[in-house]
């Protein structure tokens, strides 16, 4: 009796809690909602776009649902995208954007699903994601995509084809944040190196 009574007001309590003000929403109960709406119409219209900075917008918006409403279909949907990206990377280290040139801050943008994805996938996969962000970073490193600023530079211009032909010789702040920042950070991250 008293089991059902606690998990009664276990019940009740977590209701109260979804419901509740806080800082984020004033309706969370309608915020839910409407983020599962917005899973749905991503899991059903928008989960395999050929433009990978996109798609990857996309396939993190489905981890964030997966963690917070708990649907399996979400992550599965985001992690097929991010198997997908492996089997995209050329043998030299990039990845084709998917409209021509191969644009740094587009590419760090859509690899930071690897990140997300980093905890709810098994070891295998973690250490394939972690394989082909290490491929592109050296990549970087070695065909000297970075400044003497520490700036990186837009990225490659490539033919119709996506052979890439030949690099921009700039710096770029959106390629900075997104490769320098997010990728090379988490890349330290996991090796200290």
């Amino acid at each position: 009796m008293l089991r059902s009574v606690v998990l009664v007001m276990l019940s009740a309590l977590a209701a109260f809690q979804a419901m509740a003000e806080t800082r984020y929403c004033s309706d969370c109960t309608a915020t839910r909602e409407f983020f599962r709406k917005h899973c749905d119409y991503v899991l059903a219209h928008k989960r395999d776009h050929k433009t990978i900075f996109i798609g990857g917008y996309y396939a993190r918006t489905l981890v964030a649902g997966y963690r917070i409403l708990g649907d399996r279909r979400y992550l599965d949907a985001a992690v097929a995208y991010a198997d997908k990206l492996l089997t995209l990377q050329s043998p030299r280290g990039y990845w084709p954007t998917g409209y021509g040139d191969i644009y740094l801050a587009d590419t760090g943008s859509a690899l930071g699903l690897f990140i997300a994805l980093s905890n709810d996938v098994e070891k295998e996969r973690q250490q394939k994601y972690f394989n082909a962000v290490k491929k592109y970073v050296t990549a970087i490193e070695a065909d000297g995509l970075i400044n003497p600023s520490g700036a990186l530079g837009t990225g490659w211009r490539a033919s119709v084809d996506g052979k890439i032909t030949a690099p921009y010789r700039d710096e770029y702040t959106i390629s900075s944040a997104l490769t320098g920042g997010e990728i090379f950070t988490w890349m330290y991250y996991k090796t200290s190196e």
